[in-house]
């Protein structure tokens, strides 16, 4: 009788640590998905860019390099320093072309929604 009450306590010791466990493993994974990492980018000469999402595309921001683009979710870009631009992306990376300077983000990607228009047919 003894051996049958532990085995009943084991049993329901168990299945209430494995219900607590779910439990817990769901709140930690919406609290995981709430919380995104920061996205950073580095250029072709290694400096480091600070990417902010936003509705209307992404803030790049690069204290190194002294840089500052608004990329837009229509393949647009604009830049205090360099004036306004187009973006665009493929398997090798993210281009940003002004008129008289270029960035190259190679092999990266820029977590915009609805940027497929903007992709490079090669």
């Amino acid at each position: 009788m003894k051996k049958l009450i532990s085995l009943f306590t084991l049993v329901m010791l168990s299945s209430f640590s494995l219900s607590a466990f779910a439990q817990n493993k769901e709140t930690v994974s919406e609290e995981t998905a709430e919380e995104k990492p920061p996205v950073e980018l580095f250029d072709t000469y290694r400096n480091l860019y600070h990417v902010q999402i936003n509705e209307h595309g992404a803030i790049l921001k690069s204290e190194e390099a002294d840089e500052l683009m608004f990329i837009g979710k229509d393949c647009d870009v604009s830049s205090p320093k360099h004036g306004k631009g187009k973006w665009k992306y493929s398997d090798a990376g993210i281009m940003v072309q002004f008129l008289e300077r270029r960035f190259i983000f190679g092999r990266q990607k820029l977590p915009i929604p609805n940027s497929g228009k903007c992709k490079m047919n090669l």
